[in-house]
């Protein structure tokens, strides 16, 4: 708590509301993850849900994970996974696209590790997002760097919506 700039729900939620980025005509989707459970466990509220409420522009989807039919024929998933870093990673990518069957789509990105990679794995082009945030006292004791950033993908479909081709931009 003492790394953060904004304590509690409501100073976090005016964080957001006052300060992401507006755009007329973009729309941001958007789940949520391990830091916003806090509010979950300690009042029962969502965050995620609450910003949606106060800013039609953000779109919550979930927490943890989220799947997106992008066309009939193309599906993305926003997956937040809990578990620790990987010193290699690759195969951190590699072990997400693998194990969660029930949550793959042609596309993945992935968030929670603050890394950024890349890699096409059993058909699936999967991503490891970047963040906002940067190294902390607990990364820097646990030997954790952060990449901040963003991730912006360019997706041509044919026709029939299927993918033709994909490019990042971090």
């Amino acid at each position: 708590i003492s790394e953060l700039s904004h304590i509690g729900f409501q100073a976090q939620l005016k964080e957001i509301v006052d300060n992401y980025p507006r755009r007329k005509g973009l729309t941001t989707y958007f789940i949520t993850g391990n830091h916003d459970v806090t509010h979950m466990r300690n009042g029962f509220a969502n965050i995620g849900e609450t910003i949606s409420m106060v800013r039609e522009d953000l779109v919550y989807l979930g927490h943890n994970f989220a799947r997106v039919d992008l066309t009939e024929n193309l599906t993305m998933s926003l997956i937040h996974p809990t578990d620790g870093s990987s010193t290699t990673i690759g195969q951190r990518l590699q072990q997400v696209i693998e194990k969660n069957a029930y949550r793959r789509a042609d596309i993945m990105l992935v968030g929670h590790y603050h890394k950024y990679c890349h890699l096409k794995h059993r058909g699936v082009h999967g991503w490891l997002v970047p963040s906002f945030e940067k190294q902390t006292g607990f990364m820097a004791d646990n030997n954790l760097d952060s990449l901040v950033g963003a991730l912006v993908l360019t997706i041509k479909v044919d026709a029939d919506g299927k993918l033709l081709a994909i490019s990042d931009e971090y």
